[in-house]
């Protein structure tokens, strides 16, 4: 191994492991200028006089068992791509070989003739030392008997080399993953939230068994932050097509996520689209729809009913609860549906206080992921009692593009309904509902 040209202290351990000479000269001149020396330094000079020859050889030692720990994998790939280079060298000569002494089809030789002469393969198994099976009579026999075992040694290696790229493609797939993820949480511009989205892609790009749905479901989320709702819509589309590999559990709660979010960006673009001109009302029935829809509907099963087969849930999947039911209500309340939005509200605070609640029974929340659920619960409980008031406060979690005058007309439509008043158009032009 070459030490790089800024280390300074490798180089120098180099040149101690490869002069025994020089360490020696070098000791021995340590303790010759010591040697009037007194006190501490004196005694080290004794002992670098006495022992550093010793000591020097211990450095270099452990200083080439480093360089060999080090750098332990990147020789075994080089050895084994040498051994793979070599191997496929070998085995190119003996195709070519074997091809010598086939009998093609032509002129005055017809297809009834052996595809290969015996005499000639017999004189190619020989040269390829193919006759060495100590129990065979012949050597075709020797050469298949060598030939089986090699078959089943080279089946059970390529069964352990798919493992193997199985493995590494999970790596690399977790690793392009974790690397969005965290370009994700430090994003502070476009091109940053882009680059996370690359990652979370390269991850998808990468060949496995089974998809892998979680970076499925954070480039949907990803491409939400970035405002792109018709492609999230469709991530998330397609997010409910990879989970046929998962439990029965993991598969209801996975999809009732991903119809919950389609929704939401379903409603979403609704909203935008009424402030921009092109509907006439914010609310979304499609949205209402992917949360409750059951059977003939096309949207069946919604992400409720999905989530009712397996309740109860605790902890995050509680918390869940309450988010799908508190979006529930604000979709119910925007299409008028006023005694059906106070319902999922209350289903939702229900959930809130379940997940403090539990919290308080098992002991103080005192890890980091306790801590941050409790701030979740707290804050999502505050937001279904001011939502009782018609507040569902969107722009912080549903359009953050909206204006304040536009929010509070959202909210207006809200306390219409629940007062059966109609509400007067809007000075900018926003349709009526």
């Amino acid at each position: 191994m070459e030490c790089g040209s800024q280390d300074l202290v490798c180089q120098v351990l180099a040149i101690f492991e490869e002069s025994e000479v020089l360490a020696g000269g070098l000791t021995d001149l340590i303790g010759r200028l010591g040697e009037n020396a007194s006190g501490a330094a004196g005694a080290l000079a004794q002992f670098l006089r006495d022992y550093g020859q010793a000591l020097v050889g211990l450095l270099g030692f452990s200083f080439g068992f480093w360089r060999w720990w080090r750098d332990r994998e990147r020789i075994l790939h080089e050895r084994l791509d040498k051994y793979i280079k070599e191997s496929d060298g070998r085995l190119e000569t003996a195709q070519q070989d074997l091809l010598e002494a086939v009998q093609r089809p032509g002129p005055g030789l017809r297809f009834a003739t052996p595809l290969f002469a015996e005499p000639d393969l017999t004189v190619v198994l020989r040269e390829r030392r193919w006759d060495r099976a100590p129990l065979a009579v012949t050597v075709a026999r020797s050469a298949d008997a060598q030939l089986s075992n090699a078959i089943s040694g080279i089946s059970r290696r390529v069964e352990a080399a798919a493992k193997a790229t199985a493995s590494l493609q999970k790596q690399l797939a977790a690793a392009h993953t974790l690397r969005g993820a965290i370009a994700a949480s430090v994003a502070k511009n476009p091109s940053q939230s882009e680059f996370a989205l690359s990652c979370f892609r390269n991850a998808l790009r990468i060949p496995q068994q089974k998809p892998l749905v979680f970076a499925k479901e954070l480039e949907a989320h990803q491409l939400r932050k970035l405002g792109h709702l018709d492609r999230a819509a469709e991530a998330y589309s397609e997010l409910l097509e990879l989970t046929v590999h998962l439990d029965a559990r993991q598969q209801a709660i996975l999809n009732a996520r991903a119809k919950r979010y389609l929704a939401e960006v379903t409603q979403a673009q609704k909203i935008l689209d009424y402030f921009a001109k092109v509907e006439a009302s914010p609310a979304s029935q499609d949205a209402i729809n992917l949360l409750k829809a059951r059977s003939p509907d096309t949207s069946a099963p919604g992400a409720l009913v999905l989530r009712d087969n397996f309740e109860p849930y605790r902890e995050w999947d509680l918390l869940e609860s309450g988010e799908v039911n508190f979006f529930a209500s604000f979709a119910s309340a925007l299409r008028g549906r006023t005694l059906r939005a106070s319902r999922y509200l209350d289903d939702a605070n229900s959930a809130y206080q379940g997940v403090l609640d539990d919290l308080a029974r098992h002991g103080r929340a005192y890890r980091s992921t306790r801590k941050k659920l409790k701030v979740r619960a707290e804050k999502g409980r505050k937001r279904a009692i001011a939502a009782r008031h018609g507040d569902y406060d969107i722009t912080s979690w549903l359009v953050p593009s909206l204006t304040v005058e536009e929010a509070q007309e959202i909210t207006a439509r809200i306390c219409a309904a629940r007062r059966k008043q109609p509400v007067a158009e809007a000075p900018d032009g926003g349709g009526a509902g």
